[in-house]
């Protein structure tokens, strides 16, 4: 267990965050679709969600795993508002629609608002 903020999590489950984010930039970058991103980046997530590399070979998605896949989906619908397109001058100096960060805040990300009992 973890505490953020004074909340607990399971340690794994904080370590999908990270996977989440980076993947849907990774699928939004290439399919310039954040809802192709949002649900390629749950779906994989699901596929590794036992953590064995079996799944490679022997694919068994994991629907059972309910918290991890919970902070995926969860880190997906907050990368959904920090992350757009944005046109991005290359080197070649041509334009290309690249991925850029809004000014969403992480602080979004909470799961729970913990109000102090007066």
């Amino acid at each position: 267990m973890v505490e953020i903020e004074g909340v607990p999590y399971w340690t794994d489950a904080i370590g999908q965050i990270p996977f989440a984010l980076n993947e849907y930039r990774n699928v939004f970058e290439r399919s310039k679709n954040s809802e192709i991103a949002a649900g390629e980046t749950i779906d994989i997530g699901k596929k590794f969600g036992d953590e064995s590399l079996m799944n490679i070979i022997f694919p068994s998605p994991d629907y059972s795993n309910g918290y991890d896949n919970a902070m995926i989906v969860r880190a997906v619908n907050w990368a959904k508002k920090r992350y757009r397109l944005t046109p991005t001058r290359m080197p070649n100096g041509q334009y290309e629609m690249r991925v850029g960060k809004t000014s969403y805040s992480p602080k979004n990300m909470r799961a729970y608002t913990i109000k102090k009992k007066k």
